[in-house]
């Protein structure tokens, strides 16, 4: 399991550690890989290809749709988050991902349940969220997007705002 704060991969401009490279020495795997990501700031499940052979079978899977549902677990900011289907056009722009009315590759995430951060009531909600694409930055894209950023989150975050984790 990768812990918030992690890197999936190391980036050339971070000289940080990256949980591929843990598993690579942990596992005395260097040509291990990873099918997918997650975010730096997003801990969960992450799949790790041992092998080639392995890495090719889950990219088949990822692109047949085998995998899934893709469910999250986030923390937004407001008292309330609009339930059911958000759908946006998603484009990378640098380091950022931007909700686009032309341009932008369709995305498409449900919020399929909300409820008010216990002792933050009023300012921030709980909710789980099943993505349906899996585009670069899209559930703190498209929620800054609707007025309901990722608390904690500083690229797409509200910086007036008081957001902790």
């Amino acid at each position: 399991q990768k812990p918030a704060g992690l890197a999936a991969e190391k980036r050339i401009s971070s000289p940080s550690d990256s949980m591929i490279e843990i598993v690579r020495r942990s596992h005395e795997a260097p040509q291990a890989q990873l099918p997918h990501r997650l975010d730096k700031m997003t801990g969960g499940v992450l799949v790790v290809a041992l092998t080639q052979q392995a890495l090719s079978w889950h990219n088949k899977c990822i692109e047949q749709k085998v995998w899934g549902p893709k469910i999250y677990a986030a923390r937004l900011a407001g008292a309330r988050v609009a339930e059911g289907e958000h759908k946006a056009y998603l484009k990378r722009v640098g380091q950022r991902a931007v909700c686009v009315r032309s341009g932008g590759k369709p995305s498409f995430l449900d919020v399929l349940y909300q409820e008010p951060t216990p002792g933050r009531e009023g300012l921030s909600t709980d909710v789980i969220i099943s993505l349906r694409t899996g585009r670069y930055h899209q559930i703190r894209a498209m929620m800054a997007d609707a007025g309901n950023p990722v608390l904690g989150d500083v690229l797409y975050g509200d910086k007036t705002r008081v957001t902790p984790l």
